[in-house]
């Protein structure tokens, strides 16, 4: 059994809210959902030769997937010990009641909600959430917490569409740009998810940000050549042997990695939700 420290996997691509920079470009309008049947299908590939110190469902926005709770009963199934969680903004948890927190309590996986921003729109939602769970909190044993995921937003590409003032954004997604300051060891010393491997159409891959970014290209058509390196990056599959799956999660920095800035570029983020400056 090969010890990882994290696994994550997208439940849809696609986010409700649009937080500028998003490492899963989540706020650019990817497309596309997963189904439980396809989950079930990659996790047999790989979980009896896995062993994550978490399993994390999220996305974009997962609870934007109406399936949602059947992905909770297909991970569980396959990995029946250890921690998992489920992330997400929380603001269409109520779409999924009861099958959601009837599904978390069956299958003990831990409730994670972000906090994308303190303005007081969102916190009128914010307060809204956290009556929903408390009172599901008050009918089922569920483990909960809410992590301030803005408190230090960063600025991860060269050019990316930033949420103005007054509405509209700055660029369109195909003009995205890495930050590509061609340092791919001190890009992965900076790094904040150098432990958040994807598991996508069947392979693993190494962070969000390498493994998205061809999504990006399939529907947008990115700068080909300004993110060679990362679309050229390819996960590993199932068809590699233990050896080659613990070499791939060893190596440190990859020629992938110099897409990323080599020092912290914080801001403070805008109101991700649509229609709001704040």
């Amino acid at each position: 059994m090969i010890l990882i420290r994290s696994l994550e996997y997208h439940v849809h691509n696609a986010c409700n809210l649009a937080c500028s920079s998003c490492t899963h470009f989540s706020n650019l309008g990817l497309k596309g959902s997963s189904t439980p049947e396809e989950l079930d299908a990659e996790l047999s590939n790989w979980s009896s030769r896995l062993r994550p110190g978490r399993f994390a469902l999220l996305g974009g926005e997962p609870t934007l997937n109406p399936r949602l709770s059947e992905f909770l009963d297909v991970s569980r199934r396959h990995f029946n010990t250890i921690p998992m969680l489920l992330v997400t903004n929380g603001f269409l948890l109520h779409k999924h009641d009861p099958s959601l927190p009837e599904s978390l309590e069956r299958n003990r996986i831990r409730l994670s909600i972000s906090i994308h921003h303190a303005g007081p729109t969102y916190r009128q939602k914010e307060n809204e959430i956290r009556a929903l769970v408390d009172d599901w909190q008050s009918h089922y044993k569920l483990m909960v917490d809410y992590r301030p995921s803005a408190r230090k937003w960063r600025n991860w590409f060269k050019r990316t569409p930033m949420k103005l003032e007054g509405g509209g954004f700055s660029s369109k997604p195909e003009e995205i740009l890495p930050a590509d300051e061609g340092k791919p060891e001190r890009s992965w010393a900076n790094c904040v998810q150098k432990n958040c491997h994807q598991l996508f159409r069947g392979k693993l891959w190494k962070c969000p940000h390498v493994t998205y970014v061809r999504q990006m290209d399939e529907q947008f058509g990115i700068d080909k050549v300004a993110w060679r390196e990362a679309l050229d990056y390819e996960g590993i599959g199932p068809e590699s042997t233990d050896m080659q799956v613990e070499a791939f999660f060893a190596h440190r920095a990859i020629p992938a990695c110099s897409t990323c800035p080599t020092g912290n570029k914080f801001f403070d983020l805008r109101s991700p939700i649509h229609g709001v400056d704040e």
